[in-house]
């Protein structure tokens, strides 16, 4: 038997001894991806298909099992710079310019509030879920769903009762309120 320090499984990279994922793959997968969509659509043209086309494309191969990821801070960086510079791309901004405009008047989250909210959605529905193995093993997480109401200040009681539209648009506005016009 050889012994490997990463191990690949559903489509993410694991590293060993770690029980972290390695997103270099899944940023590669991204960047594929989107530089396929400039080919067609073209750099400077259509700048809102681009971004939808981006958006239902291409962030799915970015965010892939987001849910259950455990990484470091320079992980989600390496995923937040590929997603940022995607927009840069489609706007034609230069690279030390903020994306936060764009996104904000664009309307999309920036990557780490995508992340999280998923994490979020994904935490409700196991926990409001009518099998009770799915609410066990929820429950036993629950830390890390505390955790993130923390970061966002919102309740857990307002994450459980409300529908996952109205989660959704906790993010959004919170992402509003955090912007500066």
């Amino acid at each position: 038997m050889q012994w490997v320090t990463r191990v690949k499984y559903l489509g993410c990279t694991m590293i060993c001894r770690s029980s972290e994922i390695d997103v270099s793959s899944l940023v590669g997968k991204f960047y594929g991806s989107f530089n396929n969509i400039l080919r067609v659509v073209g750099t400077g043209k259509n700048e809102m298909v681009s971004l939808q086309l981006n958006k239902s494309y291409c962030l799915p191969h970015l965010v892939y099992c987001c849910e259950a990821w455990h990484i470091r801070t320079s992980q989600l960086r390496a995923a937040t710079v590929a997603w940022n510079n995607s927009f840069r791309k489609i706007f034609n901004a230069c690279w030390f310019e903020s994306t936060k405009p764009l996104m904000f008047y664009c309307y999309c989250l920036p990557l780490s509030y995508i992340v999280h909210q998923r994490r979020f959605i994904y935490w409700k529905k196991r926990i409001c879920s009518d099998n009770v193995v799915l609410q066990i093993l929820a429950r036993r997480c629950f830390n890390d769903v505390r955790a993130l109401c923390n970061i966002y200040q919102i309740s857990v009681d307002t994450l459980m009762k409300r529908s996952v539209h109205y989660v959704k648009d906790l993010f959004v506005h919170h992402f509003i309120s955090s912007f500066d016009l």
